[in-house]
């Protein structure tokens, strides 16, 4: 994706500089801002250019001016640039955090922003909201972000619901282990116990028996040698699969957790009073859903310890989805994890599209027209529409 550069001018300020590409960023700009009614002005600097057409959001506009007085919350700038030959470039900005006059007025914009979106959020990136950037992308089958969380939580609480099974009574193989022992449990005379014998004359002990090490005309057996006992061991292919999958998920939360902060709003505005980044309040609920993600991988990293102690088993350098096996379709507590093993893996990717549409809000009168008809579709009978002022 190719960068190009964009001067924006303040009027009796500092002009700074942003990033345009030529395909439309999903991010939002984390040290630049834009004031809704101040003026300012766009200059892009290529050779040969015969005509430039600006649009915020979609919607055409001046290079100078109050360019983005009829914004609310985020920008986006696009430009169409048509050089001599008749050669077109279109290019993108990142998201750009506007910030607003701290008035009832925008103080209601955002009041009917959370109202759409408790009740009926697709409005909020439909239709004329979406920017062009965006126009006709198709709904996307991946899983969104609250089915993706949701059936966290529902794992987890299986896993906590079966943990003393799992610390008590859980499948468990029979393997032979050398260890050393008396003479007399030696059942089987293996290679080993020869060698271990041999290497240690000092436990040879003489005895009235025709068994045994013969020298000359006695007899020696040792004391002690190396026996084949039979133990449990913990280590099967289901006790595995049940401890990788909790790193598998708490790994998993960690990058959605990533990949959802790097659409978060930008948090190095402080404001004075007299300006709001609405930008936070749009995305307020995107802060709760960090925590959550952060939460819930907290969850799974102390399950993950506790089922360790349990198990006592090295955990899984690899993981692959589990096989069907006898143990995973008939024992209830392995039955359960195994099918939200592949619950979880059948869901994939998450789908980002609420999230990136919510940066898209752009006209405060498409806001209100979402959500006179939100009021009127989407809302409980019980719910009573916000008062706006006029």
């Amino acid at each position: 994706m190719s960068e190009y550069l964009l001067t924006i001018t303040p009027r009796n300020r500092s002009p700074f500089v942003v990033k345009l590409f030529d395909s439309p960023p999903n991010s939002i700009a984390k040290n630049n801002f834009l004031y809704c009614d101040w003026k300012y002005t766009l200059e892009l600097k290529l050779g040969g250019v015969t005509k430039i057409f600006a649009y915020v959001n979609g919607e055409s506009a001046e290079l100078s001016g109050r360019i983005f007085n009829d914004c609310y919350g985020f920008a986006q700038l696009s430009f169409i640039v048509e050089f001599d030959g008749g050669r077109q470039l279109i290019l993108h900005s990142e998201f750009l955090p506007v910030l607003v006059k701290n008035t009832a007025l925008n103080n209601s914009v955002r009041a009917m922003v959370n109202y759409v979106y408790a009740n009926c959020a697709e409005f909020l990136y439909d239709g004329d909201l979406k920017s062009r950037a965006l126009a006709g992308r198709k709904k996307s089958s991946a899983t969104t972000i609250e089915e993706r969380l949701k059936l966290a939580e529902n794992i987890a609480a299986a896993y906590e619901k079966n943990y003393s099974y799992f610390k008590v009574n859980c499948r468990f193989r029979t393997e032979k282990v050398p260890a050393l022992d008396s003479f007399e449990k030696l059942q089987q005379l293996t290679p080993a116990a020869l060698q271990y014998i041999s290497a240690h004359p000092e436990n040879l002990a003489q005895v009235k028996s025709t068994v045994g090490v013969r020298i000359g005309s006695r007899v020696f057996q040792p004391l002690k040698t190396l026996t084949l006992q039979n133990i449990r061991s913990r280590d099967t292919y289901e006790n595995r699969a049940v401890l990788k999958f909790l790193q598998k998920i708490s790994d998993d939360l960690a990058s959605l957790h990533d990949d959802y902060e790097r659409r978060n709003f930008s948090k190095n505005f402080q404001s004075d009073g007299e300006y709001l980044d609405p930008a936070r309040y749009l995305l307020n609920w995107s802060g709760s859903t960090l925590e959550k993600i952060s939460g819930l991988r907290e969850k799974f990293q102390r399950l993950l310890k506790l089922y360790k102690d349990a198990l006592q088993i090295p955990l899984p350098t690899n993981f692959l989805a589990p096989q069907p096996t006898p143990i995973f379709l008939s024992v209830p507590q392995y039955n359960q994890i195994f099918l939200a093993l592949h619950e979880w893996l059948k869901f994939g990717a998450c789908d980002f599209a609420r999230e990136d549409f919510m940066l898209e809000l752009a006209r405060n009168w498409n806001l209100y027209e979402k959500y006179l008809l939100s009021s009127l579709t989407c809302a409980p009978l019980s719910s009573r529409p916000l008062k706006v002022p006029a």
